[in-house]
């Protein structure tokens, strides 16, 4: 599924969320949603998985008008992973994933078809989670329960995957296993847009970077595109050191620039 926004326009509260952004996503890309704190990141995101009804502008899935596909086959070809890690219900690990199943079971109820069982197990073993498969989400770490939730979403096997900040509550290894999870399943025909702070994990990991500041596109190319001083300083006000190491470009912030401009 390829999916389309054109002048996507948000508003609340009398403030402008989005201002005429424009973004494309086709199968095959890792795409890393990148700005600053407020630039409308996860806005955009909410509203490129149809949870959010844009004020202004179009989209379209594969070339239609999104409202055109029902929400059934909409749950089965797009995944959708939320920002943060909270849990209401003390359902077992596996319970869980198997709750990205329901989309083709049609049904509320644990994953009971072999395609069901696969997915879910392939999932689990993908987020390194099938350890723990038994034990309540309650019981586990943040970090624990967002590859839980990563699980959930990867056992869909939806052809777009839109995940908000899917590393942040994660420890170094694990930051590096999702995000290779993420490339890797974006090699393998996904399309994958997550949002990122890491600049160096986007700047590692991505195809393609899209920078979002006050709400509009600043940036949308390769990462050596994106990720420039000029870019960076202008969006998050701060100065970078870049360099690169087994043949991978790599962008660390390293002073505010209001600091460096007092010296």
């Amino acid at each position: 599924m390829k999916i389309e926004a054109r002048g996507i326009a948000v508003r609340l509260g009398g403030a402008t969320i989005l201002d005429g952004v424009d973004i494309g996503i086709a199968p095959g890309e890792f795409v890393g949603l990148i700005g600053p704190n407020g630039a409308g990141k996860t806005t955009l995101l909410t509203v490129l998985a149809r949870l959010r009804m844009p004020d202004g502008g179009q989209l379209l899935y594969d070339g239609r008008p999104a409202g055109a596909l029902g929400r059934t086959a909409l749950a089965r070809r797009l995944a959708y992973l939320a920002q943060g890690t909270q849990v209401d219900w003390p359902l077992a690990a596996e319970d869980v994933v198997a709750l990205g199943r329901l989309p083709h079971a049609g049904r509320f109820g644990p994953a009971d078809s072999a395609a069901d069982r696969r997915a879910v197990e392939t999932a689990m073993a993908a987020a390194d989670i099938a350890h723990f498969a038994g034990r309540p989400v309650t019981t586990l770490s943040g970090g624990e329960r967002m590859r839980v939730l990563l699980a959930r979403a990867l056992a869909v096997e939806a052809e777009i995957l839109l995940a908000d900040e899917p590393v942040a509550a994660l420890d170094p290894y694990h930051q590096l296993k999702v995000m290779e999870l993420l490339a890797g399943a974006a090699r393998a025909g996904l399309g994958v847009v997550a949002v990122l702070h890491d600049l160096t994990l986007a700047s590692r990991f991505c195809d393609r970077l899209v920078l979002l500041d006050g709400g509009r596109v600043k940036a949308d190319g390769t990462p050596g595109e994106v990720l420039t001083d000029a870019e960076i300083g202008s969006a998050y006000g701060v100065a970078s050191l870049f360099g690169a190491h087994d043949g991978t470009r790599y962008v660390l912030p390293w002073r505010r620039i209001d600091d460096q401009a007092a010296e």
